[in-house]
């Protein structure tokens, strides 16, 4: 499915259609650039194939490398570590999250925001999407205890969950899938 940029994307960035449509950036493609800008400029110029999505956006934001063969290594340290940030929440008892106010009330505003987050209407999501979209936005609120969990940020991640997670990628583990949309 390729979404159609509206005017004044297209307009400011000069974008042609045509080139998203007809000639995204590829995996043979991604080999080709030397740097991570010059990724940026292709992939704001070309736009990118659906099968290798789930690979260009972590580089873009500067999550992976990339250099293929140091990708392997960092994406292992950042699943660890997403890991590591997940078990601080998912090892607090029931009592010290309630004496936590400001966990209580995240943690609180987060099932009210999963509940009615609704991904586009393309994208078909089950009951373990919404688990693991609960599970993000409470590892962000432990793991950026300043800027907590903020109203809609519920939106930002299902968008970016659909570059990683299933039914839309079926190419990643689900701890990887997690994971990169976390650090995404």
């Amino acid at each position: 499915v390729v979404i159609q940029p509206d005017l004044n994307i297209v307009s400011k960035y000069q974008v042609v259609f045509k080139d998203y449509t007809d000639n995204p950036i590829t995996e043979a493609d991604l080999q080709t650039f030397s740097s991570t800008d010059e990724l940026k400029k292709a992939v704001a110029k070309r736009g990118v194939a659906n099968d290798i999505r789930h690979v260009v956006w972590p580089i873009i934001f500067d999550i992976l490398p990339l250099d293929q063969q140091k990708r392997e290594k960092v994406l292992k340290h950042r699943v660890d570590e997403y890991k590591s940030i997940k078990k601080q929440w998912t090892s607090l008892s029931k009592q010290q999250i309630k004496s936590w106010n400001v966990i209580k009330d995240a943690f609180a505003t987060i099932r009210v925001d999963v509940k009615r987050t609704h991904p586009p209407p393309n994208v078909t999501v089950t009951d373990e999407w919404y688990a693991i979209l609960m599970s993000l936005l409470k590892s962000f609120t432990i793991w950026n205890r300043n800027l907590r969990y903020t109203q809609g940020l519920n939106d930002i991640a299902s968008n970016i969950m659909i570059l990683f997670c299933k039914p839309t990628c079926t190419a990643l583990d689900d701890d990887v899938a997690e994971a990169l949309s976390f650090w995404c």
